[in-house]
């Protein structure tokens, strides 16, 4: 809307440094702030995978070929009802692994809008992966809503601290590196630049941003 854009631009303008805190790659918040006519100084990608300053990736925390296996295994063993399950490389790729009919389905519309983006996983896939010095950002499970709470616990009982697990919106839940976090994220620049919490403000709209606005005095929900 004009009116928030008018407002960034003010904060900006006033000294104050605007971060982007997404689920999405680096190349969704260039055209984000390319549309905005904005500065990039920091920038939180993958749910705080990786952390960039002036376009320079300052800080990353990734999952293992191991752990996406051993997730891709319990996620079979205890049925859990997933349209698809995908991994997002740090070429912020999306690899789709397609479990059922509709995830079929939505895949083919991903890869309509953009085929380059949206891959097929195929067998050896992630591996060929990992060979070329690919990292993996995080695994995402299309899910219907009413099965994301049960979904959900059973995969925070199984892996426990050993992943960072958020239900990001209303049909998916988003798997990533322990101690992966927007609120971790916001922390390491905080030690970067020396400021404390009173310097904070953040604006969220997720399940991704829950943390934040525990861990944070001045949070705000769109």
């Amino acid at each position: 809307a004009i009116a928030e854009e008018e407002e960034i631009r003010a904060l900006i303008e006033e000294g104050h440094q605007f971060v982007i805190a997404t689920g999405r790659g680096y190349g969704d918040i260039e055209v984000v702030a390319n549309n905005l006519e904005i500065p990039i100084p920091y920038a939180i990608v993958q749910n705080g995978a990786f952390i960039y300053k002036d376009g320079v990736e300052v800080s990353a925390n990734t999952l293992t070929l191991d752990l996406i296996n051993e997730i891709f295994a319990f996620i079979r063993a205890e049925k859990i009802p997933a349209e698809y399950i995908s991994v997002t490389d740090d070429q912020w790729k999306m690899y789709i692994k397609t479990l059922t009919w509709k995830g079929w389905g939505v895949r083919r519309v991903y890869q309509k809008r953009d085929k380059h983006r949206h891959v097929t996983m195929k067998k050896t896939t992630l591996k060929t992966l990992e060979a070329n010095n690919h990292r993996f950002c995080k695994a995402l499970l299309l899910i219907q809503s009413k099965n994301i709470p049960a979904a959900e616990a059973k995969l925070k009982a199984h892996f426990g601290d050993r992943l960072s697990i958020f239900c990001s919106s209303n049909s998916s839940i988003e798997i990533c590196a322990a101690g992966v976090s927007k609120a971790a994220a916001i922390r390491n620049i905080m030690a970067m630049e020396g400021l404390t919490e009173e310097y904070i403000g953040f604006v969220g709209d997720s399940g991704n941003d829950v943390g934040v606005f525990e861990s944070f005095p001045h949070t705000y929900v769109m």
